[in-house]
């Protein structure tokens, strides 16, 4: 395998060359260094703003809300994965308030997250489930795992709260698709009869 260095060498001898660390949860600082390179600050800048100003909104609107332990889960073949305050979408959730249930909020800082097996699904509970899906058939592994019993006996799934959204925006860092994943937590945690305060 190629040294990295040397890639970037050679990639410097083409054209002008960034390497930027990726975090997905420092997903504002890398959009504020991306609108630097490209001379683009002030509408980043502004764009953030809107960003925060959502927030506060959706944090008025949530009220005593953001009391919801809210789980983050994506779906594989042979495992269950577990977001943390690290991830973008865990990221957004704390920029909210919003809490997350122990499994997750006890992965160690700087790990977006954990693998868990179906027989640790307790794990995923919470007040309301997030599953990242619409890709790598996440509908078809879903239904399989609906079919376990162990799935059966989590209180979310219980109390029907639990929401398949699009891995696009909640996995995947981006204005646009933070901003998408913005929409989703009103429409599933304002705008829905079904939640109430815990």
């Amino acid at each position: 395998m190629p040294h990295k260095t040397g890639n970037r060498c050679r990639l410097a001898q083409i054209a002008p060359t960034v390497v930027d660390d990726f975090a997905a949860a420092a997903w504002k600082e890398n959009f504020l260094s991306l609108a630097r390179i490209f001379d683009r600050t002030e509408q980043a800048q502004q764009q953030l703003e809107a960003y925060k100003q959502r927030i506060a909104e959706l944090r008025q609107a949530l009220g005593d809300r953001t009391n919801l332990k809210v789980s983050l889960v994506r779906l594989f073949d042979h495992e269950v994965r577990l977001y943390s305050s690290s991830s973008l979408s865990g990221s957004v959730l704390q920029d909210v308030g919003l809490k997350q249930p122990l499994a997750q909020a006890s992965i160690p800082k700087g790990l977006p997250t954990i693998s868990i097996s179906l027989e640790e699904l307790e794990q995923a509970d919470g007040d309301i489930m997030f599953l990242f899906g619409e890709t790598r058939g996440s509908e078809e592994i879903l239904t399989q795992l609906q079919a376990q019993p162990l799935w059966q006996l989590l209180n979310v799934v219980k109390q029907g709260q639990v929401y398949l959204v699009s891995e696009s925006h909640w996995f995947t860092p981006g204005i646009q698709g933070v901003n998408r994943l913005v929409d989703d937590l009103f429409q599933y945690l304002v705008n829905n009869p079904e939640i109430e305060s815990s």
